[in-house]
């Protein structure tokens, strides 16, 4: 379908909203203007940011007479364009643009050559934003010499990474001093450290990721449905990975050879390394959030949003028990004999009945939000915690103690996931700004910092062996599923 009738509708809406923009705030100065849209380009709308708007707006989030938030808030806020007063201001001159989308291909999966058909309609429409920008911009519309270099003009997508961000101003031909401005304010991740993939697919989010207690397999789900399942030391992918659903959590056994996966309200077993279904059985009213199974493969276990954590018959799937807690989080004891629950608090629970054995910390419940993650040392005598929420405090905790022996902040946000080092010399914890921290687990100190180009390692951490960490979150630009970590020289 042609695609300079919409090029031509946005240049003159564009023209419209500048109009607008400049008449009603005349003092202004504007320091971006963008095309606004969604990853699949089913909208273009106009938003404007400016120096006295981010500095009103950046004002009421930090309150009075607080100088230092104040210049955190207009760091955070400046290529926020939800955040701008003048976002969306001048959307009725884009009805004409709507209208040309509307009437349009839509952009869906399907067809024999994968997703093809909806990649060409989105780069359509996406080459007339860009196209009419550029257009606009020959003619000064956006300013010319000092002036153009002071404002950025670009197309912003939405759930977008500052990768992505900065590609598409430089797809518009922005002047290099508005790039140089633009990049200083953006976060774009190179990895660091000596990282390899498991998998090559593109994945958006891996929520969860597991390894069995003998090493021999790696698991992960995503949140687009993917269930991958890798051999460990060779990499070779299983054939569990074929099974798609609304998966969230998941556990192997402690040989690796019984995969156990949520989908939805849903328990589903497959064998590995066959990836043969073994039946499943609806375990709770609402979401499993957690998934774990005994060291023996004879016991499961499930948390689900119901607030409830239930035991399970590996072979039956007959419940054995329930007990109502928020976990979010569960991690096997290596004897098989407790689990760590971990979510609003954390109790270490007896895996023959539920019995609450210890608590080691209590929910909050004022702060419902506020969640936690924990994981056992692989000889049953430490546990580490640590706080989901901010500031991320990390605790280290003896076997039957609730006093910590070690604690330490990291500087990073909230945690995602903590797993012991074979040896329990290492901790190595995965955050919620995509960095991955090893610490020595007697001093707190920390040993080494990495990251992928993930914007959050949400999916957590595992350590395959005594050098190798496993890793893996969200990639707005889509990652392989798994990140291996070498870190074995950091610890010599």
């Amino acid at each position: 379908m042609p695609d300079e009738p919409l090029r031509i509708a946005i240049r003159n809406a564009v023209r419209a909203t500048l109009a607008e923009l400049r008449s009603s705030y005349p003092d202004e100065v504007f320091y971006c203007f963008a095309l606004y849209t969604t990853p699949e380009v089913t909208y273009i709308l106009p938003t404007a940011s400016g120096e006295a708007g981010l500095a009103e707006v950046a004002a009421e989030c930090a309150g009075k007479g607080n100088e230092q938030q104040l210049a955190n808030e207009m760091e955070e806020l400046r290529w926020s364009p939800v955040d701008s007063p003048y976002h969306l201001v001048g959307e009725e001159h884009f009805a004409a643009v709507q209208a040309l989308l509307d009437a349009r291909p839509q952009p869906v999966f399907g067809g024999e050559d994968g997703h093809t058909e909806f990649d060409e309609e989105i780069a359509a429409r996406l080459d007339a934003c860009f196209g009419a920008l550029r257009d606009l911009d020959a003619q000064g519309v956006f300013g010319t010499d000092a002036d153009r270099e002071q404002i950025i003009v670009t197309v912003l997508q939405g759930d977008q990474s500052d990768r992505s961000r900065l590609e598409n101003a430089e797809r518009v031909g922005n002047p290099p001093l508005s790039l140089e401005t633009l990049a200083s304010g953006l976060n774009i991740r190179e990895p660091e450290g000596r990282v390899r993939y498991l998998g090559a697919d593109p994945v958006y989010q891996i929520d969860d990721l597991t390894v069995s207690a003998d090493l021999s397999t790696v698991a992960a789900c995503g949140s687009g449905g993917e269930l991958y399942a890798f051999s460990w030391p060779a990499g070779e992918r299983l054939p569990a990975s074929s099974r798609r659903g609304d998966h969230r959590a998941l556990g192997l056994s402690g040989d690796g050879k019984l995969l156990v996966v949520s989908d939805r309200q849903k328990l589903c077993r497959y064998t590995l390394p066959s990836g043969n279904a073994l039946g499943g059985s609806t375990a709770h009213k609402e979401q499993i959030c957690a998934v774990a199974v005994s060291p023996d493969g004879k016991q499961i276990l499930s948390a689900g949003r119901d607030n409830t954590i239930a035991a399970w018959d590996g072979e039956s799937l007959e419940q054995l028990w329930t007990v109502a807690l928020s976990a979010v989080s569960l991690r096997y004891a290596p004897d098989g004999n407790r689990v760590v629950a971990a979510g609003s608090g954390v109790w270490i629970l007896n895996t023959t009945d539920g019995a609450q054995l210890t608590r080691l910390v209590k929910p909050n419940k004022k702060k419902p939000w506020y969640l936690y993650c924990a994981a056992w040392s692989h000889n049953g005598e430490r546990i580490a915690v640590a706080a989901q929420s901010e500031p991320g405090t990390i605790r280290i905790y003896k076997t039957g103690a609730k006093t910590p022996e070690v604690t330490f902040t990291p500087k990073d946000h909230g945690v995602s996931a903590v797993d012991f080092s074979r040896n329990g010399r290492h901790l190595a914890s995965a955050h919620q700004d995509g960095h991955l921290h090893v610490w020595h687990t007697v001093t707190g100190e920390c040993v080494s910092t990495l990251h992928a180009r993930h914007e959050s390692m949400c999916g957590g951490c595992r350590w395959l062996d005594e050098r190798h960490i496993a890793a893996s979150g969200r990639d707005v630009d889509r990652s392989p599923p798994i990140c291996v970590f070498d870190v074995g020289h950091l610890l010599m």
